[in-house]
C-alpha cells in the first residue's frame, strides 16, 4: 500500500482523517475536493473570450477574469491572435452566469512581454485577487474554458518550475485555458497560463501581472 505522509500537502486546512499516515488516494481524494471549492469561489469571475476580426472572422479564444473591483478583465496577450494570423479587433466575452457583451482592448502588451492583455466589460469581482509565491511541488489548480467549451473548468496540477518572471506547472489543460487563473490551495493566484497544448505549461507570474496593471494606471494585486 502506497503511504504518504500528509504534513506537506496539509497547506490550507484541507478536512482528512486525523491519521497520521494516508494513502495516495486519500490525499488524491482531498485536494479533489479542495479543487471543487476553490473552482466555485473562482467561478464568477471566469470569462470565455472572442476575438474576431473586423470582418467578422474568429480570431481568437481564450479564458480570461475578473481580478479586482474595477470593470477589468485580465487575459493573454494572443487574445489579439496567434502570431502571424488574423488579428481581432472586436472582443466579446461571456460571463459565468451567461451574459454575453462587446469588451474593449485597453491594453496589450508588445511582444507579449509580459504575455498579458487587459480588457473593459461592465462587471467586476468583490474583492482584488492575491498574488503569492509557488515552490516547486507546490499544488495548484489552472482554472478556464477548455477550446470550444462554454462551461469553465478546473484541472489539477504541480509547480515544476520557477524563476523570476515565470512559473511552469504540470497540468492537463488546452489552449482554451490561456489567459485563465492558476491559484493555490488557498485561492491566491499563482500566474496565469500562457502555455498552449501540452503537459508542462507556462504562466506569467503575478509579480509581472502586478508590475503590468500598474505601468497601465490600474490597481495592482492585493
Amino acid at each position: 500500500m502506497d503511504i504518504l505522509s500528509w504534513a506537506p500537502y496539509n497547506q490550507a486546512g484541507i478536512p482528512v482523517p486525523m491519521d497520521p499516515k494516508l494513502t495516495s488516494a486519500d490525499i488524491d481524494h482531498a485536494v479533489e475536493q479542495r479543487g471543487k471549492q476553490v473552482f466555485d469561489n473562482m467561478h464568477p469571475r471566469l470569462v470565455k473570450i472572442y476575438g474576431f476580426s473586423r470582418a467578422g472572422e474568429p480570431a481568437s479564444e481564450c479564458s480570461g477574469f475578473l481580478y479586482g473591483t474595477l470593470d477589468v478583465i485580465v487575459t493573454t496577450s494572443y487574445v489579439v491572435g496567434p502570431d502571424g494570423g488574423q488579428e481581432a479587433e472586436v472582443f466579446k466575452v461571456c460571463y459565468s452566469d451567461g451574459h454575453e457583451e462587446e469588451v474593449e482592448l485597453l491594453k496589450c502588451a508588445t511582444n507579449h512581454l509580459p504575455d498579458v492583455a487587459i480588457l473593459r466589460g461592465s462587471r467586476s469581482a468583490p474583492r482584488t485577487m492575491v498574488g503569492t509565491t509557488s515552490s516547486m511541488g507546490a499544488i495548484v489548480y489552472a482554472l478556464g474554458f477548455p477550446t470550444h467549451a462554454n462551461t469553465p473548468s478546473f484541472r489539477t496540477g504541480s509547480v515544476s518550475g520557477t524563476k523570476l518572471g515565470d512559473v511552469a506547472i504540470t497540468s492537463d489543460v488546452d489552449s482554451g485555458f490561456s489567459g485563465g487563473p492558476v491559484v493555490s490551495l488557498l485561492g491566491e493566484l499563482v500566474g496565469t497560463v500562457k502555455g498552449g497544448p501540452g503537459t508542462q505549461v507556462r504562466l506569467c507570474s503575478p509579480f509581472n501581472l502586478h508590475t503590468f496593471l500598474l505601468q497601465s494606471g490600474l490597481p495592482g494585486l492585493a
